[in-house]
């Protein structure tokens, strides 16, 4: 029964998760017209280097589509605004997947229920927002010259990208601890205390040891349409485009095919996600981590 019950925990986390990744790539069709969203979706899967004319015209559009730094505020910050929700619920529902015995009593206690809230939506929505606009304003500043890319350019940009999402972590996780210092009286009320265990949480967080972790790696995910894209590049173009071939008869995503890409790839990472919480639930099981 137990293990019953425990499978039957992580297939609905499993489901929300998803759900949530999903929704993020739900308008990543938004502003493409229908009938060159197909053509455009194809030309990314076509055989040839990325600098070709069609495929990078096709990579523009895409990050264009996602992205959004020519869209109208409100869109812009919807859409930033989505991909942080998104990606930080997904992260803290991994996260309490892989605590062992976490009691029901943590999230049906009032006050426990408070301290979770305030700390995911004050500093891990906060953050992933601020970080995510950010970041989705210096990729849109370069789509033009990234979009013809090859692989080892995106990567390298992915990690410049990564570099920048935890600078700017570091920055707000320490303008957010001083602020809880100084008007909520944490860390003793000492605005000093607060900044010095700035390193040491973000340590704890990386390592996935505290709920912070969840919000760290929020702010990492919301990174994914370039990951998409990389493996786009990566994977064998007269394959992928046998591949979109061979989907687009059975399903019909000729109208929104980055939606599909954007659901595909939210399967993919529900699916490691899971994993690592199982993973980590082991070892913690263990008192390996």
């Amino acid at each position: 029964m137990e293990f019953l019950t425990s499978m039957g925990i992580a297939l609905a986390a499993g489901v929300a998760i998803f759900a949530a990744l999903a929704a993020v790539a739900w308008t990543w069709d938004t502003g493409l017209p229908k009938d060159s969203a197909a053509s455009l979706a194809r030309a990314l899967a076509r055989p040839g280097p990325a600098d070709e004319a069609p495929a990078r015209e096709a990579s523009a559009a895409f990050l264009r589509a996602v992205l959004g730094p020519e869209a109208p505020f409100a869109r812009f910050a919807g859409r930033a605004a989505a991909a942080s929700a998104g990606a930080l619920a997904a992260m803290t529902l991994i996260w309490f997947l892989s605590i062992p015995d976490l009691p029901a009593s943590f999230l049906t206690d009032g006050a426990s229920l408070r301290l979770v809230l305030r700390q995911v939506i004050l500093n891990g929505f906060v953050s992933a927002f601020a970080i995510t606009w950010a970041s989705w304003t210096v990729a849109g500043a370069r789509i033009g010259r990234l979009a013809g890319a090859g692989p080892g350019r995106l990567a390298l940009h992915l990690a410049l990208d990564l570099l920048l999402r935890l600078a700017l972590l570091m920055a707000l996780s320490t303008v957010i601890f001083a602020l809880f210092a100084r008007f909520a009286g944490s860390f003793g009320g000492s605005v000093e205390t607060a900044v010095a265990v700035v390193p040491e949480t973000l340590v704890s967080a990386l390592a996935f040891r505290a709920l912070s972790g969840a919000q760290v790696y929020a702010a990492l995910l919301t990174g994914f349409p370039w990951l998409l894209l990389l493996t786009l590049r990566l994977a064998p173009r007269p394959w992928t485009g046998a591949l979109w071939r061979q989907i687009a008869r059975a399903l019909p995503i000729e109208d929104k095919p980055f939606r599909f890409l954007g659901i595909l790839l939210a399967g993919v990472l529900t699916l490691c996600g899971l994993t690592a919480a199982l993973l980590l639930r082991t070892l913690r099981d263990a008192a390996l981590w």
